[in-house]
C-alpha cells in the first residue's frame, strides 16, 4: 500500500522499507483498516475487532491507539471521518 507494508505472518509493519515497532492493538487497528483500504471503517467495528470479548474500552482508547499509529507511521496515513470512523486510503 504505497510506502506502507504489512506482513500478517510476522505481524510486522514497515514504512518505506523501515520496520516500525507497533503494539498489538495498533497492529490490529492498522490491519483492519488495511483490510478495508479505501473504505471508511466505523469506530464501533474497530472497537469490536480490536477488543473482542473484552469490556468496551474507555472513550479515548481508540483515539489513543490511532494517535500512536500516526506518530509512528506518519500523520497523514490514517484519515478521520468525523462522526463515523477512520479511513486508510488505497494507494
Amino acid at each position: 500500500m504505497g510506502s506502507l507494508s504489512i506482513d500478517p505472518q510476522q505481524r510486522a509493519v514497515a514504512v518505506n522499507g523501515v520496520a516500525q515497532g507497533v503494539t498489538p492493538k495498533e497492529y490490529a487497528i492498522l490491519y483492519e483498516l488495511a483490510r478495508q483500504a479505501g473504505r471508511v471503517v466505523r469506530r464501533a467495528q474497530l472497537v469490536q475487532r480490536v477488543w473482542p470479548g473484552e469490556d468496551e474500552p474507555s472513550a479515548g482508547a481508540l483515539e489513543f491507539q490511532i494517535h500512536g499509529l500516526r506518530r509512528k507511521l506518519g500523520a497523514d496515513l490514517i484519515r478521520t471521518v468525523r462522526g463515523v470512523g477512520y479511513l486508510l486510503p488505497k494507494s
